[in-house]
């Protein structure tokens, strides 16, 4: 599937890239890529992020366009995809999540035209 090939492409081009997934409004993922080193659950931190990320909407602020968390071990980047979907990728704390910001922002417009 393309998401895998896409996921995979975000995770492996960005220096300390974990994990990746795609997931949905209601917390279920489209799709992940990534390693299993745990504490870094990818699933978990975009269905613990998703709540909040899409919350935005209920503060009359617009539709959300990306959030960034840095911690003390990993910077987690999600990028609106959809008004139903976002990206969630989470970057080590020696990695450069910068790059992992703009990687997932250029892949925003290729995952929405295969999403709609």
């Amino acid at each position: 599937m393309i998401f895998d090939d896409l996921l995979r492409d975000l995770v492996t081009s960005v220096p300390g890239g974990i994990a990746a997934t795609i997931m949905g409004k209601d917390g279920l993922p489209v799709r992940s890529f990534g390693e299993d080193r745990p504490p870094f659950d990818i699933q978990t931190a975009g269905i613990e992020i998703g709540p909040l990320f899409f919350g935005i909407v209920r503060m009359q602020t617009g539709t959300p366009k990306e959030m960034v968390v840095t911690t003390d071990q990993v910077t987690i980047i999600c990028c609106g995809i959809t008004d139903d979907f976002f990206i969630c990728l989470l970057v080590d704390r020696n990695g450069n999540p910068w790059k992992g910001r703009f990687k997932a922002q250029m892949l925003a417009p290729k995952l929405r035209s295969e999403l709609t």
